[in-house]
Formats: C-alpha cells, sequence, structure tokens
C-alpha cells in the first residue's frame, strides 16, 4: 500500500472516479491507453490496462475519465 501515498504531489482532488470506471490515461509512456480503475489511494491510482493484459500505477494527475 505504500505506492498509493508515495508521491511528491500535496493534494490531490478524487472528484468523478470511482473504482470500475473506464479512463484513458492522458501522459507518460501509457498516454492514450484504455484502462479501468482498479484501486484508488491519495495521490495515486491503480489501473488494469485490458490491452495489454497488466496492472499499473500511476499519478491522479495523470488520467482523465
Amino acid at each position: 500500500r505504500d505506492w498509493l501515498d508515495d508521491d511528491k504531489i500535496d493534494e490531490v482532488k478524487v472528484e468523478g472516479l470511482s473504482v470500475g470506471d473506464n479512463v484513458k490515461i492522458s501522459s507518460g509512456a501509457l498516454k492514450d491507453q484504455e484502462a479501468c480503475i482498479q484501486e484508488i489511494g491519495k495521490k495515486r491510482i491503480r489501473l488494469l490496462l485490458p490491452s495489454m493484459g497488466f496492472i499499473v500505477t500511476a499519478k491522479i494527475s495523470d488520467v482523465v475519465q
């Protein structure tokens, strides 16, 4: 669970995101990949990428609904 809180972002508001929502990654190496939210932390989010068959973590700020 350390990954959920491990980041240098002081505060991120999570509004309108819920476990099970489908989202698109907006930046980074996986930009434009579709994903399904598995878990939401204070600063990071765990995503399932069905097209690639694995789970990744991302900064909440890098995900769009």
